[in-house]
């Protein structure tokens, strides 16, 4: 027997198998085979010697090693009657199968769509955590570049701004400001300006950390 499972993507069934200590992959379009036909046209087909219908493809059976001869192919549908899956069982032992065999099929189907529902449900919840975790390393390492280059730039633009600001008191002294009121107002929108520069950096700073949780807020009134 094979279950093959529908991939809408690619508008395929697949299904594995074992070969030897290998497992290897089987895909086929739908429409295209007998279990592509049945995953298309949601009929069940029952066929008592598949060489005589022109939908069998040999192929398969070049593949696996198999010889097919008789076949029952079943769709599986979920609780929205959607195509999921196709259930194909191969040469019954009696030289074919029977009503019974389909009436078991339908039965079988009902716990099969809900296995595969639930899988399928599974391998979404595992590759939306695959997905968070990416993120979440993403956060973290955006988080950390973010960090330096604050800090990066706090130290490129205070250096030279205590550069400037060590140069200001010093043409203070050679010129004494106090003598001209230009000079005066020069200096003090070069001090004005560069304090303004400097508190800017430490909110920026400030911030970052409170954001990062590197603080403790206590808030009081004032």
């Amino acid at each position: 027997g094979t279950l093959y499972l529908v991939d809408n993507e690619k508008g395929e069934l697949w299904s594995l198998f074992a070969s030897g200590n290998d497992v290897q992959e089987i895909r086929l379009k739908i429409g295209d085979g007998l279990a592509g036909y049945v995953a298309k046209s949601g009929e069940t087909i029952n066929i008592q010697d598949v060489r005589k219908d022109s939908r069998f493809q040999s192929n398969y059976d070049q593949l696996t090693g198999y010889k097919t001869k008789n076949m029952i192919c079943f769709p599986i549908k979920n609780n929205k009657s959607e195509i999921v899956g196709v259930l194909q069982l191969l040469n019954n032992r009696n030289g074919g199968f029977e009503d019974r065999d389909e009436k078991f099929l339908i039965a079988l189907s009902i716990h099969a769509a809900i296995a595969i529902n639930n899988a399928l449900m599974l391998q979404k919840q595992i590759s939306v955590n695959e997905e968070l975790k990416i993120a979440k390393q993403e956060a973290e390492k955006f988080a950390m570049l973010r960090t330096h280059f604050l800090a990066q730039m706090s130290h490129e633009i205070r250096t030279p701004l205590n550069i400037i600001l060590g140069g200001m008191e010093l043409l203070k002294l050679d010129l004494d400001p106090h003598k001209s009121e230009e000079l005066s107002e020069l200096f003090q929108m070069l001090e004005s300006g560069s304090a303004r520069i400097i508190r800017t950096i430490e909110g920026i700073i400030e911030m970052s950390k409170i954001r990062a949780g590197d603080y403790e807020l206590q808030l009081e009134p004032i």
